[in-house]
C-alpha cells in the first residue's frame, strides 16, 4: 500500500546517500508537516536518477502529447514547465532537464541539470520568491566559470601510493598501450579552471564498494574532486606483451611475482596444516592404544 511505497521511498533515497531529508507522504505536499529534505539531499536523488534514460527523456522533454484512447477522444498536451527548458526569456545554453515545485512552505523550488564540455552540473534551489531561475543561472554560471571536467583515462600518467608499491611507474603503468589494467574512459574529475591535473591527488580503493569495484579517488585541497574506476582489460592474455624490455613489464613482473609467492605461501600453510591435523590424529591414536585394558 502506500505505507510500503512511502518505506520504500526513504529506503532508496538513504542507498543514494540521502541523510537529511525524510518522507511521510509520497507526493512531498505540505498535507503532512512531517515531510523535510534540504538541497544536497536533493542534488543526491537527482545525480542517482540521471543514471536512467528514460528520466532524462521524461525530464528533458518541453512537450508529450497522449493520444486519444478508448475513454479519451481528444489528445492531451503534457507542458514542462521548467521554464529554462521552454521559455527563451530563461533559456540557459546547456540546461537538459530539471523538476519545478511549490508549496505554501516551501515557496518556489527548482532541481536542474545542465551539461557543458562534459562537465554536469546539479543545482538545486529552495524556498525562493520568484527568484528561482536567477538564482540557478547564477550559480551554473559560477560553475561553468570557474570550474572544468577532465578525463582521469586520458590524463592520468603517473600513479604512486606508498601502500601500493606494486602499481608504481615513472611511465604509468595505467596508460601503457598494452598494460593488462585499465582506467575506465567514461570517468572524470572535476578541477578549478587553472588548475592541472597533476595537482590532484590520487590514492587506490580497492572493493571498498557497495559494487566491489575498485577506484582511483581523486582530491583537490583535501576535497573529494571524483573517481575513476580500474579493471582488467579485456582479452588480456591476447594484449599484454611478455617480451617488452620496459619498466612497464618490469612492475607487471613483480606485480605476477607477488601472486606467485602468495600462492606459495598458501600452499605452505596447507602443508604444514595437513602435518599439524595428522600429528594430532597420531597423538590421540597413541593415547587410545596406551589406556587398553585387557
Amino acid at each position: 500500500g502506500t505505507t510500503d511505497f512511502i518505506d520504500k521511498m526513504n529506503e532508496v533515497g538513504k542507498k543514494a546517500g540521502m541523510k537529511y531529508s525524510k518522507f511521510y507522504n509520497a507526493t512531498g505536499l505540505d498535507d503532512s508537516t512531517n515531510n523535510y529534505t534540504c538541497a544536497y539531499d536533493m542534488a543526491l536523488i537527482t545525480k542517482e536518477l540521471l543514471k536512467y534514460d528514460t528520466f532524462r527523456i521524461i525530464s528533458g522533454s518541453a512537450r508529450y502529447v497522449l493520444p486519444p484512447t478508448n475513454l479519451q477522444e481528444e489528445s492531451r498536451y503534457l507542458n514542462n514547465t521548467h521554464k529554462m527548458l521552454t521559455n527563451a526569456a530563461y533559456y540557459f545554453d546547456g540546461v537538459e532537464g530539471g523538476k519545478t515545485g511549490f508549496t505554501d512552505q516551501a515557496l518556489n523550488t527548482l532541481v536542474t541539470y545542465a551539461k557543458r564540455d562534459n562537465l554536469e552540473v546539479i543545482v538545486v534551489t529552495m524556498y525562493g520568491n520568484q527568484t528561482h531561475y536567477s538564482d540557478t543561472a547564477t550559480l551554473l554560471n559560477f560553475v561553468f566559470d570557474n570550474f572544468k571536467s577532465l578525463n582521469v583515462s586520458k590524463n592520468e600518467t603517473v600513479f604512486s601510493n606508498s601502500n601500493n608499491d606494486f602499481l608504481e611507474n615513472n611511465n604509468g603503468f595505467f596508460n601503457y598501450l598494452d598494460s593488462p589494467i585499465i582506467i575506465n574512459n567514461s570517468d572524470y574529475i572535476v578541477l578549478p579552471i587553472d588548475a592541472d591535473f597533476s595537482d590532484a591527488n590520487a590514492s587506490l580503493s580497492i572493493n571498498n564498494s557497495n559494487d566491489g569495484a575498485s577506484y582511483l579517488e581523486y582530491t583537490y585541497n583535501d576535497i573529494f574532486i571524483g573517481r575513476a574506476e580500474i579493471k582488467l582489460a579485456k582479452n588480456v592474455h591476447k594484449t599484454f606483451d611478455f617480451n617488452k624490455k620496459s619498466s612497464n613489464w618490469f612492475t607487471f613482473r613483480t606485480l605476477i611475482a607477488i601472486i606467485i609467492t602468495l600462492i606459495i605461501i598458501l600452499i605452505l600453510i596447507l602443508i604444514i596444516r595437513k602435518l599439524y591435523q595428522k600429528r594430532k590424529y597420531k597423538r590421540r591414536f597413541i593415547t587410545k592404544k596406551t589406556n587398553l585394558k585387557f
